[in-house]
């Protein structure tokens, strides 16, 4: 079975705790793009997979930093 592109970053933004809308926010998409996506009205094209992809890390990381700061 082929995983998709929407399932992978599914998969990485719950690992991540980090809302998939969000990240697509992050990379300059419209949410409705995400919504979208998600019906299945339109595929998601491996470049705009790659940079919700990045997102979904800046995301993370971002959230690792302001957790280190409470933490310090």
């Amino acid at each position: 079975m082929l995983v998709t592109y929407l399932q992978q970053l599914e998969t990485r933004a719950s690992a991540a705790n980090v809302r998939l809308l969000d990240a697509y926010l992050e990379a300059g998409l419209a949410d409705s793009n995400y919504y979208r996506h998600r019906s299945g009205q339109h595929e998601l094209s491996e470049k705009l997979a790659t940079r919700v992809f990045a997102a979904i890390q800046t995301l993370e990381s971002r959230r690792a930093t302001v957790a280190s700061r409470c933490v310090a």
